[in-house]
């Protein structure tokens, strides 16, 4: 099962990562998988991920490199649950993190329901498990 994490910035992408590290045993493998694009952004990271324990269980954490670029990442992502032959290629699950700023609880909802409706109607549900 392939997980994705897309998050606003290298900062972001670092700090989930050591928690899922510490906390969950996930652990950095330095891959790259095909059918995403090179990093673009000097605010751009992304790291591949596995657990020794779940094989078959792989995590991208992507620092998008800024709030306006999580909806290009995340329409990536959805590109490639479309094409990708078989399923185990395709991401089964996505988290999306952004910094709450001056949005309220609804505003940050309706921009990830925008996001959704812009990348192929994505099911959306709350509080997916980390582990």
């Amino acid at each position: 099962m392939k997980r994705a994490i897309i998050c606003e910035g290298k900062t972001d992408a670092i700090l989930i990562s050591y928690f899922l590290i510490k906390r969950f045993g996930w652990r950095h493998t330095g891959r790259q998988v095909l059918g995403l694009p090179q990093i673009d952004r000097d605010n751009e990271v992304r790291n591949w991920y596995e657990r020794s324990d779940k094989p078959g269980q792989e995590l991208v954490i992507w620092g998008a490199g800024g709030i306006d670029e999580i909806p290009v990442k995340l329409g990536y992502v959805t590109k490639r649950i479309h094409d990708a032959p078989t399923p185990s290629d395709r991401f089964e699950r996505i988290a999306l993190f952004f910094d709450h700023n001056d949005r309220s609880k609804s505003g940050c909802e309706n921009l990830v329901k925008t996001w959704a409706t812009e990348n192929n109607q994505l099911e959306l549900t709350e509080n997916p498990e980390l582990g």
